[in-house]
């Protein structure tokens, strides 16, 4: 593989503009997608309710029908049935409604600021190979250093 090349980049200063460019633009396209997402999860949690109560609809009348001693009873408990589904949609069908008309109404209006100073905590720096070598050196002196000094 002597014929292989290793180029590698003397620093990753390209990069960092990239991607800070890259979240800054995420962050300002979320304005517009996190209402969706909103509205989205509320109807979801609205229908996961509803299925809930129809389902323990459905267990009272299995337990009534099951428990049903002359014909009228299973008649009765079919039409305690449909009424307390039909019941449920009633109540549920304006939550929903109201949830997805909060995931298709428009951004409110906003004002772009300027981005805020950052600090130095917010930057990684990454050891270039030939810097490497003297920060293990200077590691090395220093525990040298502390072993003399827990000898004496």
């Amino acid at each position: 593989m002597s014929g292989t090349v290793d180029a590698r980049r003397a620093n990753t200063a390209m990069y960092k503009d990239f991607f800070e460019l890259a979240f800054e633009a995420t962050d300002l396209m979320s304005v517009w997608w996190q209402p969706v997402l909103k509205g989205l999860g509320r109807t979801h949690l609205e229908l996961a309710g509803l299925q809930s109560r129809n389902l323990q609809a459905a267990m009272a009348w299995g337990r009534a029908v099951s428990t049903a001693r002359q014909p009228d009873a299973v008649f009765r408990a079919n039409a305690a049935f449909c009424s307390a589904v039909v019941a449920h949609y009633q109540d549920a069908v304006p939550r929903v409604s109201v949830a997805l008309n909060t995931a298709t109404e428009p951004v409110a209006g906003f004002q772009l600021l300027a981005l805020p100073v950052k600090g130095s905590r917010d930057e990684l720096v990454i050891a270039e190979p030939q810097l490497a070598e003297p920060l293990a050196a200077e590691q090395n002196d220093t525990a040298a250093f502390t072993k003399e000094r827990q000898v004496a």
